[in-house]
Order: C-alpha cells, then structure tokens, then sequence
C-alpha cells in the first residue's frame, strides 16, 4: 500500500496535535487542582458536582440562618435574664412597704425605685436586635409598648383599680402591648423549623401592669394592701422564668441542629472532593510522560514531513 506524502503529514500532525491536547488537558488539572473542569471531562461526575454544589449552597443558608436565630435567641434571653432580676428587687421593695412600719420619706424612696424599675422593664420588653423589636410578634418594627403613655395613664388614674380599667381599654381595648403574639419561624436545616421569638404579651404585660398598679397604690399605702401584689410579682416572674426556659431549650436544640449542620458540610465536601478534585501526585506524573510524548512526536515530524526545495538547495 503506497502512503502518500500528504497522508503522511496529516497523520504526523494528528499525533502532534493530539499529544498537544493531552498535555494542555493535563496543565488544566494541575492548574485547576480539578479533575473535572468542564462537563465532557465527566457527564457523571459533573452531575455529581453540581448536585453536591448545590447541596452546600443550602448547607450555608442553613447556617447563615441558624447564626441569626442564634444570635436573636441570645438577645432574647439576655433580656429575659435581666428582667427576672428587676422584678426580684421590685419583690424586695414590695415586701418592704407591705410592713406598714415605714415613714412617708421611705415610702417616697420606694415609690421612686419602683418607678425606675418599671421604666426599666418596659425598655427591656423593648429591647431590640438588629434594629428589629424582640418581643413584639411580627410586628418588629413597632415598639410593644409606650412608655409615656403608661406613665399618662397612671398620672390621671385615681386609685389602682381606675388605672387597671385604664390599661385594659388603652388601643380600643386591645390593652397596652402594641405588637402581636405572632411565632417568627427560621429555617435552620433540612425540614428543620425554629421558633425563636417570644411575645411581650406572654413575658411582660402582667409584670409591667403589676408594677404600675403598686406604683398607684403606693401613693396611698394606707389606704391601699400592699402586700397582695406579691403574688402577682410572684406569677408574673414565673412567666418569665417560664419563657426564659422555652429559649434555653431553643437554644439548646439549635446547637444540636448547628453540630448537624457541620457534620453534613464535612461529609459533602468530602464527597465532592472525592468526584472533582484532582491526584495531583498522578497528574504530575501523567504530565511528564504527555511532555515526552508531546516533544517526541515533534522531533519525529521534524525528521520525516517533507523537505523543501530549499533545503534540497543546501
């Protein structure tokens, strides 16, 4: 069978270009660190890729959105924590007017405490994270309550029982907190919902009336039993130790959930490492043997494509 020069040549360029093309495709790996890195490499494994990819993409929303659970979860019992200790000392001044033994100098110290820790109350039921309000429902861009509002009242009522009525009926009956008993749900994982918010209704309305009603009656204590609002501080504290404890055990299952969360992100990324990612140690070793390929088919071009007439001439 005669070869002709021209099959000859195309068949000396295909081996060249072919040798080039293993070795560029080599260099990409090694450059990439990628066995994959473009889907003919792999039609399975970039199937593979793009699954895992995507799973990891949802792996750090979950995340994203189980640190600002965590952090709102944190700013909500740190809030709670504060106001179980508020209301302990407003037992401890309440205790002390209830002994009937005091001056009217005291009585005047108390009162004014008491207001301070009832203003301090109601900042904590205000209390925000992230420019949002905590406590109140979904409405977080509305403060629970007003303060100057409550003081407006309990300034124009005439005894306790004219400033509960008063309270009940501040916005067309709806009482003095402002937001709504609405649950602020996160998804923090795979079919995994969180509630995260507790309602001021729930922690501070009967703490913060509490106060006001002893605020009123303070300013007659003769006239007035003192001692009866302690079981109120005593039921209102309990709310809030109540709601401390649905956060703590919040808390506690969303750091379960993040340890799950980082243990999935470990396994995928292991797997898709194990689909796309490169042995460099093998490619480093294909590569130079796709070089000498590569050098060699051109030296053996060199040496067997046709001469030209001027090499003839020489």
């Amino acid at each position: 069978m005669r070869v002709t020069e021209n099959a000859m040549t195309r068949t000396v360029l295909n081996d060249v270009m072919g040798n080039r093309g293993r070795l560029s495709h080599l260099q990409e790996k090694l450059s990439s660190g990628y066995d994959i890195n473009r889907p003919s490499d792999d039609p399975g494994g970039t199937s593979s890729t793009m699954q895992l990819t995507s799973t990891l993409s949802e792996l750090d929303q979950f995340k994203s959105n189980s640190d600002r659970a965590h952090d709102w979860l944190a700013a909500t019992e740190s809030a709670l924590n504060e106001s179980t200790d508020t209301v302990g000392r407003v037992r401890e001044l309440t205790v002390q007017a209830a002994s009937g033994s005091l001056s009217e100098q005291s009585y005047e110290g108390i009162r004014e405490e008491v207001d301070a820790l009832t203003e301090h109350l109601v900042s904590l039921g205000n209390s925000r994270h992230s420019g949002r309000y905590l406590f109140s429902g979904h409405q977080t861009d509305e403060a629970p309550y007003d303060i100057d509002e409550l003081w407006k009242e309990l300034d124009e009522a005439d005894d306790p029982e004219d400033l509960g009525d008063r309270l009940a009926n501040l916005d067309d009956g709806g009482g003095m907190f402002r937001g709504d008993e609405g649950t602020m749900t996160v998804e923090v994982g795979p079919g995994v919902e969180l509630d995260i918010n507790v309602s001021g209704a729930e922690a501070f309305d009967d703490i913060i009336e509490t106060c006001l009603l002893l605020r009123k009656a303070l300013e007659d204590p003769e006239e007035n039993e003192i001692g009866e609002y302690l079981s109120d501080i005593d039921d209102a504290k309990d709310e809030i130790l109540s709601a401390r404890s649905r956060m703590g055990g919040r808390m506690n299952r969303l750091e379960l959930n993040e340890n799950r969360l980082e243990e999935l992100d470990e396994s995928v990324q292991r797997v898709l490492s194990e689909t796309r990612d490169a042995d460099i140690a093998e490619v480093v070793m294909h590569l130079a043997t796709a070089e000498r390929a590569y050098h060699t088919s051109l030296a053996t071009g060199a040496r067997i494509l046709p001469q030209t007439l001027l090499d003839h001439l020489r």
